[in-house]
Parts: structure tokens; sequence; C-alpha cells
């Protein structure tokens, strides 16, 4: 019994194991051979199949803002593998998540984009970075594109109020009914 695997692969026996490393059609080859030297070749076609998702892009905007505004953050996911998918997503600043979605059903082929709104009114002055991780969908072995960093977003203190105010008349008198208008802003 030999076998062929159709990668350059081979082995022999009965029974034989081997594993792909792509997803393509292989031509499987078995040749027996009895006792007597007489042969026999038969061949199938397998096909190799893959779990493969992934991050492909990731964008914060404004990447500066004050405390309580809010940035969009945009995420765009892939299915380049076989077959149709159910993972979850999850965004965050630095080592905090912000909000996780679920991606359900998503077909070979397919993309999705996901919109997730970062209110960063309970963080800090400080720089953080913006990532996103895709969950492994079971038998997923490439993994290293189910993670994404864009870059930073950087969270500054709140601007002061503005006091200022008018009044009139210009040139009040004693005696005068003076009224003052406030034009402050906050």
């Amino acid at each position: 019994y030999s076998w062929e695997f159709g990668d350059g692969g081979t082995d022999t026996g009965v029974i034989a194991t081997h594993r792909y490393s792509a997803t393509v059609n292989y031509t499987v080859t078995l040749t027996i051979t009895d006792s007597e030297d007489l042969t026999n070749i038969t061949t199938k076609i397998v096909t190799v199949k893959l779990h493969n998702i992934a991050i492909t892009s990731l964008t914060a905007s404004p990447n500066t803002v004050k405390i309580g505004e809010s940035v969009i953050i945009e995420v765009t996911v892939v299915n380049n593998g076989n077959f149709t998918e159910n993972f979850t997503v999850t965004v965050y600043h630095n080592n905090t998540a912000i909000e996780t979605k679920t991606v359900t059903n998503l077909t070979s082929g397919g993309s999705q984009p996901l919109t997730i709104v970062w209110n960063t009114e309970d963080v800090s002055p400080d720089v953080y970075i913006v990532k996103a991780e895709a969950s492994n969908v079971t038998g997923e072995t490439k993994t290293d594109d189910n993670n994404r960093i864009d870059g930073t977003v950087t969270v500054q203190k709140k601007s002061p109020p503005i006091a200022s105010f008018t009044y009139t008349p210009s040139a009040p008198k004693v005696g005068d009914t003076v009224t003052f208008t406030s034009n402050s802003t906050d």
C-alpha cells in the first residue's frame, strides 16, 4: 500500500494519515501491489477546507478628543475560510474593553463592517492604544490576523468655561438701570 497525498507527501500501510497545510483540491493516489506483483491504482480528489477569519481594518476618528467626546471606531472583518462563521469582535482602549459585537453567519469570502462608539466620559486624560480582537473560530489555525492595532487616541482635559458679559447702557449714569447679559461658553 503506497499513498501519495497530492502535495508531495507520501506514506505506506493499509491506514495512512496526513496533515495538509493549504486549502486546495488534492489528488490522492493509492497504489496497491500484491504478492504476485500485480498492481492497482485508484485516485480521489480531497478538498481541504479552512476556518479563517481576520480583521482587515481598524480606524478610530477623531484621534484627539476632550473627555466626554465620542470616538468612532470602524472595524472590518472578513471570512477567508471555506465555512460560514459566527464569532465576536471586542474593541479595547489599552486593555479595557469598550464594546463587544457579535458577527453571525459571515459567509466564505464575505466581509462585514462594524461601528463602535467610544464615549470617553469615564477616562482620564492620556494617550490610549485602540485595538480590536476577533475570537477564534473552532478549527481555526491561522489566528495572527485576528488582532489589529490602529494606533492611538489622545484624550485631553475638558476646556474650562469662558466667562464673558456685556452691559447696557455702555456709559451708565447714577440712577440708570444697567442690564447685564452673559456671553459665556462652556
